[in-house]
């Protein structure tokens, strides 16, 4: 029979390997939660980081409105040097203006482009970014033409467009002194296919 020692001892050692196991586990689940709030940190600090660049940027602002006139010339310019043929020039207008915060005014132009590819409406989209930065694309609705729209034209290979673009910039109220950045960013863009 064991003595009263050799009981106490394993109880004792029992106790120690049970308290060793225990904080082991605690140990592993406290790493894997700092292993995560390390990667939501690293992850939190890269968007600051970013919107440290973006605020650091110029903002892209007009000193004034567009007149009506001079829209037609900058889509067909455009169109042009994407290589479409600028007579896919539907509708073209100014679809309104609003404010943007102090001293600065919001106004959106309308254009309506058909047949067009969807190749040939990238194209038109990257040439309008680099002639037109400060013109951003708050929409863009394309509608599926049918055989029966094409004008007779039955073996066409890529299915044709109606484009309907709206691009919004943001401009000086007064053609005044630049104040601070717009209180609101512009909207995403919304694609819709019907």
């Amino acid at each position: 029979m064991k003595s009263w020692v050799d009981r106490a001892l394993a109880i004792l050692f029992s106790g120690f390997a049970c308290l060793f196991v225990s904080l082991f586990f605690q140990w592993r689940a406290d790493a894997g939660r700092l292993s995560d709030t390390q990667d939501r940190d690293a992850q939190v600090a890269a968007l600051l980081k970013e919107v440290y660049t973006l605020r650091a940027m110029p903002a892209v602002v007009e000193d004034g409105p567009v007149r009506e006139e001079r829209i037609l010339g900058m889509v067909s310019d455009a169109l042009s040097q994407a290589g479409v043929n600028p007579s896919a020039i539907r509708d073209v207008g100014v679809e309104g203006q609003s404010g943007a915060g102090p001293g600065y005014r919001r106004q959106g132009i309308r254009v309506q482009l058909d047949p067009l590819i969807l190749p040939d409406l990238g194209r038109f989209l990257a040439t309008w970014r680099q002639l037109h930065p400060s013109w951003i694309p708050a929409a863009v609705n394309l509608s599926s033409l049918q055989r029966g729209d094409l004008n007779g034209r039955e073996n066409e290979e890529l299915p044709k467009w109606s484009v309907a673009v709206v691009f919004a910039c943001t401009y000086l109220e007064n053609g005044g002194a630049r104040a601070a950045a717009p209180a609101r960013a512009m909207p995403p863009a919304e694609v819709t296919l019907r």
